[in-house]
This record gives structure tokens, C-alpha cells and sequence, in this order.
């Protein structure tokens, strides 16, 4: 009996042999990619098929393995053999069966395989100089320098990693490797790291049967064959970590640079170098470097405008950069035009098949459909950033939810986080996300979402507020808003203050949002909420664009007891800024609504503030009836607060009509109220008048020490215009007792924050002072300039009790001047009427003038 000495098994493996070493040198020539070098070097998964297909297409393919200049033949290679033991032509003879070498000469080996250099590449020297921390310095053996890049879509990460890699290819001499791994490619499916493998130990001199079949073993031969080399990797689109881990190589000497769009964070020992949008001047050179158009120079103002539209990412540069350079018929303004009013700006930003949205979609498609939900939803949101609460609102989600979702779309790039919990769109990802939201969410979801969002910052607000109210109010509309289920902790007033501050642009967003959606009852109420914030930190011309809106609304809607309310608030306001007459106008239509509605207190707090005003103007008989009313209504509501702001402004009326005994009772009663209602912010005003009255009475330390204590007050709650304030009165106080130093120090400062507030009113007072203390101190130059500047501003205010007030201080200046040496230094402007009739008006005047600095609010 014969016994064959072939084994039915070997026919697969030896396909494998003849497969490998046709395949790796396919690929050598540019026929194959990673992903089929895998399948054809794999016998489990060599479809005999393929090999026909081979053995039939062996003439055009020998033709390219000459082209590609290589020596082997491997023409026969393609022809499968009629017997699987058949001999090799010339040049295989030494490939012996199933396990036997492939000695077909020198394996070829790729060393150099990096793309071509971008020419148009700028800017990004802090990076590249991040690169070169990152090389190995030998001093850590088995350490590889490893560079993890990452950025948004379109940021240039691969353009980054080439240009590094050329700059730094004479350091590495054993070979500059590139791989796309494909995590992000329309259409492909991220490249296995075991194909990846296969490639580069083909790349490396390893002969096709010498490969192991499994991905460890093929890790580890990789890391050996690169042991005590000097040679560069580029691993470009990474899809995570776990992609990119087993084809680090080992050895000391090798520098790894891998790019992708999500953070790889669990990728040992790299150095994280994340890629931003270009700064202006660098984006400007971009695109005159790509537009190639004479005359186009760095600081034309309308290259800056298109760079500004592309948001100063490269891919939107480069694209509209290609639009000039192919397009000579447009200008660049052409194009500016073109850019601002499109539509959707990023599918505007196009080249054949090359497009800003389209490398935005491929980040959308990675994501998880709830990842997708909340991306789309967060586009609906009308303000420059976001948090979790607000998140967790549009994405009807918890926080645990959004959080975990929001820090996924962080690691996808598509929203960043600037400060810690604060997450904000790149403007040509908002637009996307927008797009998607209206695409694929219906009206009724959007609307949902929307109003959640409304309801959130309402309730946030009007949690905050109830640190920083001037009172209550009266005719801010019923909102059928849902208290959220998750809400910050707002319990202190540094929370309240710190939440308001950091939301304040959002809250100014969403209430012209609620007006463009027909939200009306939020846009009245969310600006009652934001009042006594945006009074204390002095936002005074955002808080009157609010309520010009929400005034609007109201009127639109018809609804006159919100029309009261806002008028109410508004007047407040007005008068903040200085303009006494038209807030006296609005205070006195909001009264006259409330009182035709029936709504006392609503009245009350109209008179109040009405009170106040005609207090400052010295209508002290108005002032006296309209405080007194006030004080009654409010009693009769029951309303502490209003109570207590109301003696706080009777108190000072009192003292200013000879009644000092009444005055400064009311003003301690007006402190205890708001002690007991736990309003720090108005006991201290409270504690300011107080001191104020002390001090005019002649009662000066107490006085001081009231104002003093006003002041740390308002320092430890950030009100920087009751710092002005009480500054402003304590230099007046440390004038009054001679501290002449100390009150030009107390009135400088007050006098560099009313500027900075922008308040007129504030700034002519200190100057006021400011120039009778220089009087005293002997520097009548510039007590002139002080006064003179102080009598500009109140005619210009229109208030005639500030102007005879500077009147009598330049009086006495002049009778101080005239027995003095320097009295010729003095230099009035050319209209200051010297004559003695003017003279003796001016006195008359002065005579009427009540010298208090008035604190009512």
C-alpha cells in the first residue's frame, strides 16, 4: 500500500504562503491597502476566488511590480500551480512548502512613506515647540516619546502632524513612517491594529510568512524590530486608545505622533497638544497664502472679516481661500457678502467633495443617538455657552446624564470647555448643530425643549434674586413655568452674585429668544429677576435694553399691570443713570397704571421710588407726601420690605426739613427691618444713610464709623456702586473734620469707580468735593478743574441743585483766591459769567442749596 506524503491540510497554508509574499509585494507597489494585506496574509479568510482573480489579472499586475522597480518575479507567483508542490520559476526556488523561508533576495522595506509637506502651512510654532518637549532623550530606556494631537474637525491635525514630522525627520534616520488608521473616514471603518501591524512589519523587512497570525504577537515582533532604532510614526485619525496602544513600539529612540479627534486620554504617557482655531493674523496669512491672488495682503480689513466668518478654522479657511484662488471674477468683499448672509455657512464652505460640513458629519455619525440628541438640542440654545443645568433642561436628561454627555462631546471636540463646567459651540459647529435641530427635531420637541429652558433660567434667576431684590414687586406676569428638577445651589449671597455674573449674557439671550418665539410672559419676568443684580454690579445700560424689551412686550401683549411693573423698574433705572426727569415721567405713569388697576402695592412701591427722586431734586414737600403714602400702603400690605426701603428714604426727607430727631429714628428702624429680614445689602444702605445724616448733624464719628461699616459691606458683597457711594460720603466726613489727606484718597477712589460704572451723577458729586478739598489743601488749579468739570456734568444731567452747589464752592474759592498770591493762577472757562450781578445770583442760589449726599435707594 502506498502513503502519500501530502497532507490535505497544507494546501491552505501553502495558498498562505504564495499569498503573503504576492500580497506584501503588491502592497510595496501600491496595489493593495492595509485592510486586504490583512485578508490575503490571513489562510482562514483566503477566498480561493481571489487567488483565480490573481492568477488571471498576473500580466497587468507583473506590469506594475516593474513599474514600482522592483527585481523579484513574481509573475508565476499569480499563476496557482496545477500541483501545490510545483516548482517555483527562477528567482522563488527557495520557498519550500508549508513552512519552509521565502528567500527571494533582500525583502524591500518603505523607510520614508510620509505624505508631502503642506505648503500652505502657518502659525502653530507654541505646538510645534510642544512636539519638540516631547522627543526622546535616551535617559528613560523603553520610554517612547508619544505626542497625542487632537482638535476639532477641520482644525488641521494631520496638516500639523505631517509638517511636524518633516521638520524633525534629519533626528530620526532609520525611517519616518506615516499610517492612516482611518477612525474618522466617511465610509471606512477604523483600520484594525492587527492590518496596521501586518503593514508595518512589511514596511520594516519582515518577510510576509514571518508575521504572526495573532495582533499580541505581531505587537511584539513590531517592538523588537524597532528596538535600538531612531525612527518616527505618524499614526493619523486615531479612533481611541485602544486603536493606537499595541503599535507603539518600544524603543527609547522613537518619537510617535498620533492625531485625532477625540482626546485620548487613556493613552499612557502621552503628551496631550490639543490644536485650536488659528489666532487672526495667523488665519489672515492662511488665506492670502491659499488665495494666491495679487494685492491680497495680510492686513486688509475684509480678509479679516472672512477669517472671522470661517471662525478661524483652517479647513474653512483653506475652502473659501480655494473659492478666491479658483474664482477671479470675485472679490473679497464678493465673498464677505457671500459668508454673512448665507443661509448655512459651513455647507457654503465647499470643494468638490471636500466640505466643512461634511467633516463635521463624520464627528455626528460616531456618536451615540443620545450624544446625538443633546448636540442637536444644545444648538437650539440662544446664548454664548452653557452648563449642566441648562443641558440638563434642553436634554429633558438628569445631570448625571448631561454630564457624562457633555464631557463626551468634549472628548469628540465638539464643544469646548474654557472654564471649568462651562461648555461653548465653535460658531461653525452651533450652525451645524442648529441645522440638525431643525432637520431632525420636530416643532412640538424643539418648543419643549425651548420652554424647559426658559423655565430653568426663571427659576434659577428668581432663586439668585432673592439675594440682590430691591423689594417685591407687583405685576410681573404668572408664567406657567415647571420648577426644574435640578437646580444650582443658590443659598448665599456670593452664589446668587456669582451665578447672576456668569449667566448674565445667557439670560439677556434668552429673553430676546422668548420675544422671537412669542414666550411673552418670560420676557417680562426673567428681566424683574435680574433688577437688583444688575443695579449692584452697575450693568445699567444692559439692564435698560431688558426692560426696553420686556416694556415692548408688555404693551404688545396688552397686559397693563406688567407695563406697571416694568415702567416701575425702569424709572428705577433711569434715575441710576442720571436722567431724573424722564425717570420722574416713568415712575409717575407707572404710579397712575397701579392705582387704575387697584394694585396698592404696585403704588406703593411706585411712590417709594418716586419719593426718592423728588427728594434729590429738592421737592421736599412732594417727597415728604409721596414717602408717607408709600409708608401706609405698605404697612397695610404687609410688606416688610417695603417698609423698610421706604423709612430708609423717609428718614433722609425728615432730616433734609429740620426734622433730625424723626429722621434718624426712621433710619434705625429701616436697618433693624432689613437685619431682621435678613437683606444685608439693604441694611447696609440703611446703616450708609444713617452715617450720612450722623455726619450732617455733626455727629462725625458715629457717622464715620456707620460709613466705614457700610463700606466693608459692600466690599464682601461686591457692590461697587455702594462702594462709590459710601466712599464718596466718607471723604466728605474726613473732610469735615479736617483729615484732609484721607478724604482726597476716599474721594479719588470713589471718583474711579463712579467712571467706571459710567454714573455722571456720582462722578460730579465726588468731583464736588473733591475740588473743595483741594481748596483747602491749597491747590486752587486744581480745585478749579475739578468744580468746573462737576458744573459740566450737572447741567448736562439737568440738575440745577448740583449746579448752584459748585456755584457756592467756586464762590468761596474765589474769595479764597483774591486774599492770596495765587489768585491769578486761577483760569475759569471763557463763559463763566465774573460779573457782580451773575455774583450775587450765584449766592442767592447757594444760599437754597441742602449740601447732603443723597442715598434713598
Amino acid at each position: 500500500m502506498s502513503v502519500s506524503t501530502s497532507k490535505p491540510s497544507d494546501a491552505p497554508l501553502r495558498r498562505r504562503s504564495r499569498a503573503t509574499l504576492i500580497a506584501s509585494i503588491v502592497l510595496l507597489a501600491g496595489l493593495l491597502t492595509v485592510g486586504l494585506v490583512g485578508l490575503l496574509t490571513d489562510p482562514l479568510h483566503l477566498p480561493l476566488p481571489l487567488l483565480s482573480v490573481l492568477d488571471q489579472r498576473a500580466s497587468v499586475i507583473s506590469m506594475f511590480i516593474g513599474a514600482a522597480g522592483l527585481t523579484v518575479s513574481v509573475v508565476a507567483l499569480f499563476r496557482r500551480p496545477a500541483d501545490e508542490g510545483q516548482a517555483l520559476p527562477h528567482g522563488g526556488e527557495h520557498l519550500h512548502g508549508l513552512h519552509g523561508e521565502v528567500d527571494v533576495g533582500a525583502m524591500p522595506t518603505a523607510a520614508h512613506t510620509l505624505p508631502p509637506d503642506v505648503a500652505s502651512f502657518t502659525g502653530r510654532h507654541v505646538e510645534i515647540d510642544q512636539v519638540l518637549k516631547s522627543l526622546p532623550n535616551g535617559t528613560r530606556p523603553g520610554v517612547v516619546g508619544i505626542s497625542a494631537i487632537d482638535g476639532m474637525a477641520g482644525v488641521g491635525k494631520t496638516a500639523f502632524a505631517v509638517h511636524a514630522a518633516h521638520r524633525l525627520a534629519p533626528r530620526f534616520p532609520d525611517g519616518q513612517l506615516f499610517v492612516r488608521l482611518h477612525g474618522h473616514t466617511p465610509g471606512q471603518l477604523p483600520v484594525d491594529p492587527a492590518d496596521v501591524l501586518s503593514t508595518l512589519l512589511l514596511w520594516v523587512g519582515v518577510a510576509p510568512q514571518h508575521i504572526p497570525a495573532d495582533t499580541e504577537a505581531r505587537a511584539g515582533l513590531w517592538r523588537d524590530r524597532m528596538s535600538g532604532k531612531k525612527a518616527l510614526v505618524v499614526l493619523d485619525d486615531a479612533s481611541g486608545s485602544e486603536q493606537v496602544q499595541p503599535l507603539l513600539p518600544g524603543a527609547s529612540g522613537t518619537l510617535v505622533l498620533v492625531t485625532s479627534r477625540r482626546r485620548l486620554t487613556a493613552l499612557s504617557g502621552a503628551k496631550a497638544i490639543t490644536l485650536d482655531v488659528l489666532p487672526p493674523r495667523e488665519a489672515a496669512q492662511l488665506l492670502v497664502l491659499v488665495a494666491d491672488r495679487p494685492g491680497l495682503f495680510l492686513g486688509d480689513p475684509e480678509v479679516a472679516q472672512v477669517v472671522a466668518l470661517c471662525g478661524f478654522l483652517p479647513l474653512a479657511i483653506s475652502l473659501a481661500g480655494g473659492q478666491l484662488k479658483h474664482h477671479p471674477a470675485w472679490t473679497v468683499a464678493n465673498l464677505v457678502a457671500d459668508l454673512a448672509s448665507a443661509a448655512d455657512r459651513p455647507s457654503s464652505l465647499q470643494a468638490e467633495n471636500v466640505s466643512v460640513t461634511a467633516a463635521f458629519d463624520v464627528s455626528y455619525r460616531n456618536l451615540q443617538e443620545d450624544q446625538r440628541r443633546l448636540f442637536r438640542r444644545l444648538g437650539l440654545h440662544p446664548g454664548p455657552d452653557i452648563d449642566v443645568y441648562a443641558a440638563a433642561a434642553l436634554g429633558d436628561i438628569d445631570l448625571a446624564t448631561a454630564r457624562r454627555q457633555l464631557d463626551d462631546l468634549f472628548a469628540y471636540h465638539l464643544v469646548n470647555e474654557p472654564v471649568r463646567g462651562r461648555y461653548r459651540f465653535h460658531d461653525l459647529i452651533r450652525w451645524n448643530a442648529r441645522a440638525r435641530a431643525l432637520a431632525e427635531e420636530g416643532e412640538e420637541v424643539r418648543n419643549a425643549a425651548g420652554k424647559r429652558l426658559l423655565d430653568y433660567y426663571l427659576h434659577a434667576a428668581r432663586d439668585a434674586d432673592r439675594h440682590t431684590t430691591q423689594g417685591v414687586p407687583a405685576g410681573v406676569p404668572e408664567v406657567s413655568a415647571v420648577r426644574p428638577a435640578w437646580l444650582p445651589d443658590l443659598s448665599t449671597w456670593e452664589r446668587a452674585v456669582t451665578w447672576m455674573e456668569t449667566e448674565r449674557l445667557n439670560l439677556h439671550a434668552v429673553v430676546d429668544h422668548a420675544v422671537s418665539h412669542r414666550w411673552f410672559e418670560h420676557a417680562v419676568a426673567i428681566p424683574a429677576a435680574m433688577l437688583g443684580f444688575l443695579r449692584v454690579h452697575g450693568h445699567w445700560h444692559q439692564a435698560l435694553h431688558l426692560h426696553r424689551v420686556a416694556l415692548e412686550t408688555a404693551r404688545n401683549v396688552s397686559d397693563p399691570l406688567a407695563e406697571a411693573n416694568v415702567l416701575n423698574d425702569l424709572g428705577v433705572l433711569q434715575s441710576w443713570a442720571g436722567d431724573h426727569r424722564e425717570a420722574t415721567e416713568t415712575l409717575s405713569r407707572a404710579r397712575d397704571l397701579y392705582r387704575a388697576s387697584g394694585n396698592l402695592l404696585g403704588e406703593a412701591n411706585a411712590l417709594t421710588y418716586l419719593g426718592s427722586l423728588q427728594g434729590r431734586a429738592d421737592d421736599l414737600v412732594m417727597a415728604m407726601a409721596s414717602l408717607t403714602r408709600a409708608l401706609e400702603l405698605h404697612r397695610a400690605t404687609g410688606n416688610r420690605i417695603g417698609q423698610a426701603n421706604t423709612l430708609n428714604n423717609l428718614g433722609i426727607v425728615q432730616h433734609l426739613t429740620g426734622d433730625h430727631r424723626a429722621g434718624i429714628a426712621g433710619l434705625v428702624h429701616a436697618r433693624e427691618l432689613h437685619r431682621a429680614i435678613g437683606n444685608r445689602l439693604r441694611e447696609a444702605s440703611a446703616a450708609h444713610n444713617l452715617g450720612c445724616v450722623q455726619q450732617a448733624t455733626g455727629e462725625h464719628l458715629p457717622g464715620i464709623a456707620n460709613l466705614v461699616w457700610a463700606l466693608e459691606v459692600y466690599q464682601v458683597l461686591g457692590d461697587p456702586l455702594g462702594q462709590a457711594h459710601a466712599l464718596n460720603d466718607l471723604g466728605a466726613a474726613q473732610q469735615a473734620i479736617g483729615d484732609l489727606l484721607a478724604a482726597a484718597t476716599s474721594l479719588t477712589r470713589a471718583l474711579e469707580l463712579y467712571r467706571a460704572l459710567g454714573n455722571r451723577a456720582g462722578e460730579a458729586e465726588a468731583l464736588t468735593t473733591l475740588g473743595v478739598v483741594c481748596r483747602l489743601t491749597g491747590d486752587p488749579q486744581a480745585a478749579t478743574d475739578a468744580l468746573f468739570k462737576a458744573l459740566e456734568l450737572y447741567r448736562s444731567l439737568g440738575n440745577r441743585s448740583g449746579e448752584a452747589a459748585v456755584h457756592n464752592d467756586l464762590l468761596a474759592l474765589s474769595l479764597a483766591c483774591s486774599t492770596s498770591s495765587g489768585a491769578g493762577a486761577l483760569q475759569p472757562p471763557q463763559d463763566y459769567d465774573q460779573s457782580p450781578a451773575a455774583a450775587l445770583s450765584r449766592r442767592q442760589r447757594a444760599l437754597a442749596v441742602r449740601r447732603f449726599s443723597y442715598r434713598g435707594w
